[in-house]
């Protein structure tokens, strides 16, 4: 049976907020569809084991953003599961998640009949443990060693990894590295039953394949979308950014499938159903 989990991404609540606290129209809007695909997700995928929210929530990591947060997701009809951005602030996020912290990092393992759902914080850190200020992601040597204890753990059960941060270059946008890459990748390989991984930060919608494992990001649930580099950008890593149609992630799963789909909860015309179009095969 085909087991149905949620994904959002890249929230970055506050955006657009003035320095003495005031927002504008674009943090307006963005939490308006916050509360639309919030909405959307309880009316039409209620049946969701659980959602998980890929980093960053908030913006500047600013405390009233992560209790906005707080508020909308209780009226979900699941549980939603949190993690790390590099946009997101370490000491007030801990404050409102306290649950989301084991040894000193955003990281959990779910059990579900599926499979193993692996949490995993991506942030880099400085030697003295504070979140850097730059986009690349790291697992240092702590959390490669707990990753490793885990998948020890779960030996001979499928595996999925949720993270903010893409573990390798993506090639458009070969400005950003992954710190711990080979490490990580070994690790997946070595377990053998890693079977994708799942990742925010890009704000683009993309899945392929990295080494024997299937990748993908996913959009900006609510804010703004990465434009994908053409040649008229005229530098690698440039950035151009757009406001496209909004979705979010359902991803199903079984023995056989890991099927990941875009839903778009906003300016979707329904045209009905079309006779003699689709027909069943006999």
């Amino acid at each position: 049976m085909l087991r149905k989990f949620l994904q959002i991404a890249d929230l970055h609540l506050g955006m657009g907020v003035a320095a003495g606290g005031e927002g504008g129209g674009r943090e307006r809007e963005v939490r308006r569809r916050f509360r639309a695909l919030v909405s959307h997700m309880a009316r039409w995928h209620a049946d969701a084991v659980f959602c998980v929210c890929l980093g960053d929530i908030a913006h500047r990591g600013d405390a009233e953003a992560y209790a906005f947060f707080k508020r909308e997701v209780s009226h979900l009809p699941f549980e939603c599961r949190v993690l790390l951005g590099n946009h997101d602030a370490w000491r007030t996020f801990s404050e409102a998640f306290p649950e989301s912290i084991e040894g000193g990092f955003v990281q959990s393992a779910i059990e579900d009949e599926a499979g193993v759902f692996l949490l995993l914080d991506s942030v880099a850190r400085a030697k003295d443990g504070s979140l850097l200020t730059h986009v690349e992601g790291e697992l240092c040597a702590a959390r490669l060693r707990w990753l490793r204890e885990k998948l020890a753990m779960y030996a001979g059960r499928d595996v999925f990894v949720m993270m903010h941060h893409p573990p390798c270059s993506l090639d458009v946008w070969e400005c950003e590295g992954f710190g711990g890459e080979r490490e990580f990748r070994t690790l997946l390989e070595q377990h053998g039953r890693v079977r994708y991984v799942f990742c925010g930060h890009y704000h683009r919608p993309m899945s392929g394949m990295w080494g024997g494992t299937g990748l993908s990001c996913l959009h900006s649930s609510v804010s703004h979308q990465t434009l994908l580099p053409s040649v008229e950008d005229g530098e690698v890593g440039r950035y151009r950014y757009g406001d496209e149609a909004m979705s979010y992630g359902v991803l199903w799963v079984d023995a056989d499938r890991v099927l990941l789909h875009h839903v778009f909860y906003e300016g979707v015309e329904e045209l009905g159903y079309a006779e003699g179009v689709i027909r069943r095969r006999e």
